[in-house]
């Protein structure tokens, strides 16, 4: 089990000498020497990001997407390069 911050993971890590055997080992892993390892959401969650995975590819999505990140990298412009980090708002 694995905890980040409140969410829980399970870790799963395959035997070496399991993957090592393996046919499909090219499928799985990209390393040469180290056993495929994956990490488990709970379901609720999974099927939460697959869902909102769904979601971001139709264009209604992707357009207001677009707005959004023009604005925040606008705003990481000035915070940046003219430091208005500190700057009051009002």
């Amino acid at each position: 089990m694995i905890h980040t911050g409140e969410t829980l993971r399970i870790g799963v890590k395959f035997p070496k000498k399991a993957c090592r055997e393996c046919q499909f080992r090219h499928l799985c892993t990209r390393s040469a020497t180290e056993p495929r390892e994956i990490t488990l959401r709970p379901k609720e969650e999974h099927l939460a990001i697959v869902k909102r995975r769904k979601q971001q590819t139709n264009k209604r999505w992707l357009k207001q997407y677009n707005q959004r990140a023009g604005v925040e990298g606008t705003i990481s412009q000035g915070v940046r390069g003219a430091g208005f980090a500190h700057a009051a708002v009002m």
